[in-house]
């Protein structure tokens, strides 16, 4: 599922929500058959997968191909192996955006967005406002990547683990 929604990120800069709502799907299933523990976890997985990336879909800064990977991987991995997959996802996916912001000559621009996002959310978080307008994907020269490709890499990091 994830190798499919890279390429398809990477080809086309979608991730079909065919493929990760019937890979959300049978996940369930999966773990569902193998006992009700199993499934609890699939769906603990999923939950955590879905919280922890809604924000930035919300937020403008993740596109919602992503967090539905993101939740149907939660659904396949578990709590556990999820949270290592996510981290490591995060990671990959912070190297690939500096060097895409280099190629594009926008790494500062995007450094000093990266840093008004923080703060504008913490602003958000303790006082309700956010201040200044909050950078987006949607911005003219923001600069975008194939996050599938990160979300693949840190699943097989979080499947090995």
């Amino acid at each position: 599922m994830v190798g499919i929604a890279a390429a398809t990120d990477v080809g086309i800069q979608k991730i079909p929500n065919i493929l990760t709502v019937s890979g959300f799907v049978f996940a369930l299933l999966v773990h569902g058959l193998t006992g009700s523990s199993e499934l609890v976890g699939a769906l603990l997985g999923a939950a955590i997968g879905f919280i922890l990336t809604f924000p930035m879909f919300a937020g403008g800064g993740m596109g919602g191909g992503d967090v539905k990977l993101l939740t149907a991987t939660g659904a396949f991995l578990g709590p556990g192996r999820f949270i290592v997959a996510f981290l490591a996802t995060a990671v990959i996916g912070g190297v690939m955006g500096v060097i895409a912001a280099a190629r594009q000559r926008a790494l500062t621009s995007t450094l000093l967005g990266m840093r008004d996002l923080a703060v504008g959310t913490a602003r958000r978080m303790v006082l309700s406002s956010a201040g200044t307008e909050m950078p987006t994907l949607e911005k003219e020269g923001a600069v975008r990547i194939p996050y599938g490709v990160a979300i693949a890499a840190g699943a097989m990091i979080g499947l090995l683990y």
